[in-house]
């Protein structure tokens, strides 16, 4: 399997590195991945030491390695600076930087279109690069990375030119937190689905507390709450986004359930049937297409 190795990709965000040999077409050979291991938490001089026990299983391979994520952050291992939008992989590969020999980190993107508001994405950049295949270049697409902090960015001939930013996950995890509920066996659909009605046509800052209210009041059972407020979250973020929306089906990058439900929530608001993409197999593909056109420099 070894054999047709060419990259070590790593995806290293703010809570996991995940490691992946890859070989020329993109493809995942072997995987590794290393939770409470994210780059910002790591203190100064520790990075190498974390990548070297990630990838100890290849360590005799040779092979170049390339990093995405938080690790390029200011807080991460070594900033790298920002490529602006429109960004391709010709683009991100003129920004690497090399950390230590044989590793190098790719840079975020960042669109400052608008001027009052700037924004910026660190990992999702490759993982979007990686979702299309060579001959989608000429049309322009919408791509969906959900997630803590869930990316919508528009593509024009294989570049990113504009993208958005919602605090979905970041928000559901701190309400969990703090409010009642349990975990269900399975997702309480009819919940989640009422839940992305009242966040897709009310504001965000009332609506959330109908969470609250509706608990206290027995309209929401404990076991229903989650999928509540996961769909008045995804609900919202939908209808916020929106406009950056056209006709043609959307690219959806994340883990299978997460994605599910922004297809079903998606369905619900009337936008086109999203074509979903697996985030591990994208980030693989993106990492090796900036590594070619290293190669061809």
């Amino acid at each position: 399997m070894t054999a047709a190795a060419a990259l070590i990709g790593v995806d290293w965000g703010s809570t996991h590195l995940r490691a992946y040999l890859i070989d020329e077409d993109g493809s995942v050979l072997e995987r590794s991945e290393w939770a409470a291991c994210g780059a910002p938490a790591l203190a100064i001089g520790e990075h190498a030491g974390a990548l070297a026990r990630a990838i100890a299983p290849w360590r005799g391979l040779e092979l170049p390695i390339l990093a995405c994520g938080m690790v390029g952050a200011r807080n991460g291992w070594r900033e790298v600076p920002y490529r602006s939008a429109p960004a391709d992989a010709a683009s991100l590969c003129a920004g690497l930087l090399q950390a230590q020999p044989g590793v190098w980190l790719v840079p975020g993107v960042l669109d400052a279109t608008d001027p009052d508001r700037v924004e910026v994405m660190r990992g999702e950049e490759t993982q979007i690069l990686g979702a299309r295949e060579p001959d989608e270049r000429a049309e322009e697409a919408l791509a969906i990375c959900p997630g803590t902090h869930s990316k919508w960015a528009r593509l024009r001939r294989g570049s990113i030119v504009g993208l958005r930013t919602c605090v979905t996950g970041d928000l559901y995890a701190a309400l969990r937190e703090r409010w009642p509920g349990v975990e269900p066996a399975s997702p309480a659909w009819a919940a989640f689905d009422r839940g992305v009605a009242r966040g897709a046509c009310e504001p965000l800052a009332s609506a959330l507390f109908s969470a609250r209210a509706d608990y206290a009041t027995r309209r929401l059972q404990p076991e229903e709450l989650p999928d509540y407020l996961s769909g008045l979250l995804i609900g919202a973020e939908i209808a916020a986004c929106r406009d950056l929306a056209g006709a043609e089906a959307p690219l959806l990058i994340g883990a299978p359930a997460l994605a599910a439900r922004y297809g079903r929530a998606m369905r619900a608001q009337g936008l086109a049937e999203p074509s979903q993409r697996d985030a591990a197999a994208c980030v693989a593909r993106g990492l090796m297409r900036i590594w070619r056109e290293k190669g061809e420099r």
